[in-house]
């Protein structure tokens, strides 16, 4: 028996401490949604980033993160983790995976105020979260250019992307895609391509407006 002991003791002495976090949590990171390789990373960061995700990873996944997101927000500020606990359900509601998560808790303030008040709004307009965030960032006349049009924008066949790009451009511009866009549709235009029409002389815009369902 004391030589089991003693041949256990040798074993348990060359365990590294990366196998021992392993062997200790890698059940419960599984429960959490962790894959091996993203335990092996976490493994590898600072035991206050450990303990963060051991202590909130349940928590975490319920908001649709997986391993590889948790790594990268325990590695991020206090202010940026705590935005997340606080309100990663709600934007897990309105589309946001993790990592679009960990971008928006690392803008300013009055952008994730802008999201966290219009993401559903948004979320009906056909945005996800890095779509989101990006508009989150552009200047207010064109986030309520966007919130005004976006469902019909959309029903047009625009992209979120699409929908920022066209925010940005000039308010004639936008008036000609608001006035024609289900006519372009109908021509097989995308948003991307009614963006870069609208930005085009008038003659070039009135000759696809006439020939666009016969070409």
């Amino acid at each position: 028996r004391q030589t089991q002991w003693h041949l256990n003791a040798i074993a348990d002495s060359h365990i590294t401490p990366t196998q021992r976090f392993l062997i200790n949590h890698g059940q419960m990171l599984e429960a959490a949604g962790y894959n091996g390789d993203d335990m092996n990373v976490l493994a590898a960061q600072p035991a206050a980033e450990r303990t963060f995700v051991l202590t909130h990873g349940q928590t975490l996944k319920a908001a649709g993160y997986n391993g590889y997101a948790m790594n990268d927000l325990a590695a991020q500020p206090a202010a940026e983790r705590t935005f997340v606990l606080t309100h990663g359900q709600t934007l897990e509601a309105a589309g946001y995976n993790g990592d679009a998560m960990n971008d928006l808790a690392a803008q300013p303030v009055v952008q994730q105020t802008f999201v966290l008040a219009n993401a559903q709004t948004l979320k009906a307009a056909g945005y996800n979260g890095y779509a989101m965030n990006r508009l989150a960032a552009q200047p207010a006349a064109e986030q309520t250019f966007v919130l005004t049009h976006g469902q019909t924008l959309e029903a047009a066949g625009y992209h979120s992307y699409a929908m920022n790009g066209l925010a940005a451009q000039p308010v004639v511009q936008q008036t000609f895609v608001l006035a024609n866009a289900q006519t372009l549709k109908a021509a097989g235009y995308n948003g991307y391509v009614m963006n870069r029409l609208a930005a085009q002389p008038a003659a070039g815009r009135t000759f696809v407006l006439t020939h666009g369902q016969t070409l």
